[in-house]
This record gives structure tokens, C-alpha cells and sequence, in this order.
């Protein structure tokens, strides 16, 4: 896959171009003046076009991928590659769009939030009426990113707010997830974990309206909880827990001596026995690229407990793990690292990536279940 800036002849994408801006007049205001990239994977797959608004503000304006290749990750690629590439020059990138579920959704997913609205853009502006989603698109509606976060600032920003909130009965605030173990990327999400005295339903509702005053609201997900809760939890899921929580303020070394050897074992069973029932699912029913990726990423937590269980240490990144582990797990993490990364598979790649996995888990569950008896 290569993506590639197009200085020359750029009305030769014109077709391309119309799926998502279906007026050449509108097309005209932006092309000269944007820059334009394309994603070669074999063949043409995606096309967009950038702007310079000035302040430090670019704009998406235009983002298609041949209606062949949808759905297959290539947009998201693209934008993941013009948001790193403006991020030196610019603090902010705005994508507009008109009042359709699935295209909004799809541009959270790609780090956006929504920012305004143009009053009767479409209406105003196209010489006939902009159907999409079933409806008669009117308004504009403008999402914005920003491509300069700072986790250590707005951490403290959050810290902050956090402990005005609850005061003492704050117990442990962390992260989890890429940004825990130094992993993150443009896109992914701020795993946040707050640990409280108690925790009652005002308390939620409370987090949660101080969350919403928070920038990159968007981004925040995580887990809340009192103490008491955490002390009786699942052992199991203790495990995971405890190691994959990095503490900013506070501690929740109180875990530790819940969790004993069995307790990693039963994590890596239950592991093992989820991915081995959805990618069975998977292969029968769904044959879904998507799926397949979050059952790698959650065989990475199994692969961790493996790696635990025979040798005592537990290691959160996942290039640092991979020298250590045995060839099978090695392998497994490796394809999902590389998984990651892919836009799309092959039918025979769907297949036997989901082979290798499908048969690494079920080798665990009789391994694991057998040690257990």
C-alpha cells in the first residue's frame, strides 16, 4: 500500500471525487488550491482533498474510495495518513458532512468530534437537492480533530477536575490501554480508570458531566468503580487488571494479594474460550475482517498471561514481549501486530489468519483445562 501526493491532472479523479461531493462547481471551489493525496493498494482504492483554511486549521474536503473497496478500512487509512502528515503545521483538521448516521459515526471513529453546523449549506450552495441516508441533506455539520493531543496535559487537566470533584474519596486514577503501555496512536482511545472510596449512581452521573467539560470528550472511555467492588471482583479479571493499569495518582496494590496462580490460569482459559467461540463464529458466519482484528487484540491479553504464568513477569509492550515468547504466541502476537495495520485481506488471508488462531486457542483450552483437572 502506498499513498502518494497528486500534483498534475488532478480532474483525471473527477469520477471518483463526485460519490462524495456530487456537484463538479463545488469540486472546482477546493481542487487548485488543495492538495490531493491517493492510496494506491494494487489499483486506485481512495482519493481526498485537503485545504489550508489558515489559523492552523486545514480541512478534509473531500474523502471517496472506489465503492468496491468500501468498507474495507482504506478511508480510515487515509485519513490516519493526512492527519499525520498536516500535524507538524497545523493544530486542527475539520471535515464537513451532511446529516447521515453511519458517515458521522465513521469520522468519530476516526478521531472527530463535532464542532458546528452551517445553516442550510446544501440548500444554499447545490443547484438541486443532496439525498443521502434517505433523507434531503440540508445542513452542514462540521466535526474537528485535533492533531496535536498532549496526554500528559490533558491528563492533568483531568487530574485536576477529578480530585475537585471527589476529594478524598478518591482512591486511584490511571490508564489503561496504548496510552498506558506507551502504545498510542493517532486514534486511539484515552482508557481512563477511577478507583473511589465507594461509588453510587450520583457518582457516575457526576463523572460524567465532568468528563463532558473536558476537550476530546470523544476520545475518553474507561472504568469506575469503588473499592469493595474491586476487592470481591473476579480473580480472573483481576489479573488483567492490576497489570494492564498504569496509576497516576494513587495505588491499587491492595489487588495483589487477591491474585494467585490460578487465578492467571483461569484468565488464560476464559481467554482462550472467548476467541475460540467468535472466531469459530466468525468463520461460519460473519467472515469479517473487523472482527477478526479485535479477536488478535484480545488474544494479546491471553498471550501476556501465558508469558506471566510461565516465567512471573508481566510485560505491557507488546515489541517487548514478542522476543521472549514461545513460537506460538510469538506468532499469534506477530499476526495481530501485522493485522492491525492491513486495511483489508484477501479471502485466503481472512482464512487462514483465522485458522491460526482458531487452532491456538483451542490447543490453550484443552492445555489449560487439562493442568486445571
Amino acid at each position: 500500500m502506498i499513498i502518494k501526493e497528486i500534483t498534475e491532472n488532478k480532474k483525471q479523479y473527477l469520477d471518483l471525487l463526485l460519490l462524495a461531493d456530487e456537484q463538479e462547481s463545488m469540486i472546482d471551489r477546493y481542487l487548485d488550491h488543495g492538495k490531493m493525496f491517493a492510496l494506491f493498494d494494487e489499483d486506485l482504492k481512495t482519493i481526498c482533498v485537503v485545504t489550508d483554511e489558515g489559523n492552523k486549521v486545514c480541512e478534509l474536503k473531500n474523502i471517496a474510495t472506489e465503492p468496491k473497496y468500501q468498507g474495507q478500512g482504506y478511508g480510515k487509512q487515509m485519513i490516519a495518513h493526512v492527519s499525520n502528515y498536516y500535524s507538524s503545521d497545523f493544530n486542527t483538521m475539520l471535515v464537513g458532512t451532511g446529516d447521515c448516521p453511519h458517515i458521522i459515526s465513521f469520522y468519530r471513529k476516526c478521531g472527530f468530534a463535532e464542532s458546528h453546523r452551517v445553516k442550510n449549506f446544501f440548500t444554499d450552495n447545490y443547484d438541486h437537492p443532496i439525498i443521502d441516508c434517505g433523507r434531503q441533506l440540508v445542513d452542514m455539520i462540521y466535526l474537528k480533530k485535533d492533531l496535536n493531543f498532549d496526554v500528559d496535559a490533558w491528563m492533568e487537566g483531568y487530574l485536576n477536575k477529578l480530585k475537585s470533584l471527589f476529594g478524598s474519596r478518591l482512591m486511584c486514577a490511571g490508564l489503561q490501554g496504548s496510552y498506558g503501555r506507551g502504545e498510542a496512536t493517532e486514534g486511539s482511545d484515552i482508557d481512563v480508570v477511577v478507583i473511589l472510596d465507594y461509588a453510587a449512581s450520583e457518582d457516575l452521573k457526576a463523572y460524567s458531566a465532568m468528563l463532558d467539560t473536558l476537550p476530546s470528550r470523544e476520545k475518553v472511555c474507561g472504568f469506575i468503580s469503588g473499592r469493595q467492588e474491586l476487592i470481591n471482583w473476579e480473580r480472573s479479571d483481576l489479573f488483567q487488571f492490576y497489570y494492564d493499569t498504569t496509576p497516576v495518582l494513587g495505588s491499587i496494590d491492595f489487588l495483589l494479594p487477591l491474585i494467585g496462580k490460578e487465578d492467571v490460569r483461569r484468565a488464560i482459559r476464559i481467554g482462550a474460550c472467548n476467541v475460540y467461540h467468535m472466531c469459530g463464529h466468525n468463520m461460519v458466519h460473519e467472515k469479517d475482517v473487523e472482527i477478526l482484528k479485535s479477536l488478535y487484540k484480545s488474544a494479546a491479553f491471553t498471550v501476556q498471561a501465558i508469558h506471566y504464568d510461565r516465567t512471573g513477569t508481566y510485560i505491557k509492550q507488546k515489541f517487548g514481549l514478542i522476543p521472549v515468547l514461545q513460537p506460538k504466541e510469538q506468532e499469534i502476537l506477530q499476526a495481530g501486530i501485522t493485522l492491525k495495520e492491513q486495511p483489508a485481506l484477501t479471502p485466503p488471508e481472512l482464512v487462514r489468519l483465522s485458522e491460526l488462531l482458531f487452532n491456538w486457542a483451542a490447543e490453550l483450552i484443552i492445555k489449560y483445562g487439562t493442568e486445571a483437572d
